[in-house]
């Protein structure tokens, strides 16, 4: 198998300071995705993969270290590297954040930002040489479809997928949710069309003519994603599993890509706001 490395996905950033903020994304020089409390990062880590998850120790609402625990007993497998605060209590906060099960902790102190790319991915190739290792010694192949939205490539188990299309005119739904752009007319039958981008938190953008709508099995319905292109159906290496025993991280060409499923893109909220919209007949 190719060697993989964790670069390929983004970076979760958990840190309600701007200033903060800015240092690690400059620091990092790559995609990242920053919020700035608990359950924003806890709807993150379901929606997608990520490369580590950084997580300050001061959070609105609750603290890092309950995030780190949240995680953890969800069974994310992420590595996690704790932000500590400076104050005195730097290494008791340390030992705290590695007895449960953070991969790392740096102290936010003058130049801090400069450390936290090499301990990322130091933490990151750890854990990605210990997926290797076990898929290596029981490796198992799956079919995907590969798609793009800007510069990521994210993948979908074949056998959730219906049918590709080109791109569409749907219908806007009053009151839906943000991650849904309205309702296509599927051979008669009203399909929600999902906005991929606002699941993912990337900025929004007209529709070209050149995306695509991948129609996917939800359930007992289907619901239409919008990406920026469907690329490839290929054959894969399962490297992560998720409780249900789906694959949720896979090895293709050398790349780690996220394998999302299509019940999980919308949140149960999500879904209710869409069903009172669409008066029952929404479809995911």
């Amino acid at each position: 198998m190719p060697a993989v490395e964790p670069n390929t996905l983004p970076v979760l950033l958990v840190e309600e300071s701007p200033t903060d903020r800015a240092l690690i994304e400059r620091a990092l020089a790559r995609r990242v995705t920053a919020v700035a409390d608990a359950d924003r990062a806890l709807d993150a880590a379901r929606r997608q993969s990520f490369a580590a998850i950084l997580i300050a120790q001061a959070l609105p609402g609750r603290s890092g270290l309950e995030l780190l625990r949240e995680l953890r007993a969800s069974g994310d497998s992420t590595p996690i590297v704790v932000l500590a605060e400076r104050g005195g209590e730097e290494e008791k906060v340390a030992a705290s954040a590695l007895d449960q099960g953070a991969d790392a902790c740096v102290v936010k102190e003058p130049g801090f930002e400069r450390r936290v790319p090499d301990v990322v991915a130091d933490a990151a190739r750890r854990r990605v040489r210990a997926r290797g290792g076990a898929a290596a010694a029981e490796p198992v192949t799956v079919h995907v479809l590969v798609f793009e939205m800007a510069e990521q490539r994210h993948a979908l188990l074949a056998s959730d997928v219906v049918e590709i299309l080109p791109a569409a005119t749907v219908a806007p739904v009053p009151g839906a949710p943000r991650c849904i752009e309205g309702i296509l007319n599927l051979r008669g039958r009203p399909v929600p069309v999902v906005d991929v981008r606002a699941c993912f938190d990337m900025p929004r953008r007209a529709v070209e003519h050149t995306d695509h709508l991948i129609v996917v099995r939800v359930g007992d319905g289907a619901a239409a994603l919008r990406v920026d292109r469907a690329a490839e159906l290929a054959q894969a290496t399962a490297i992560r599993s998720g409780a249900t025993h789906r694959p949720r991280v896979i090895e293709h060409d050398g790349e780690l890509l996220f394998v999302h499923d299509p019940g999980r893109l919308l949140s149960a909220e999500d879904r209710a706001a869409l069903d009172a919209a669409c008066g029952g007949a929404g479809g995911a």
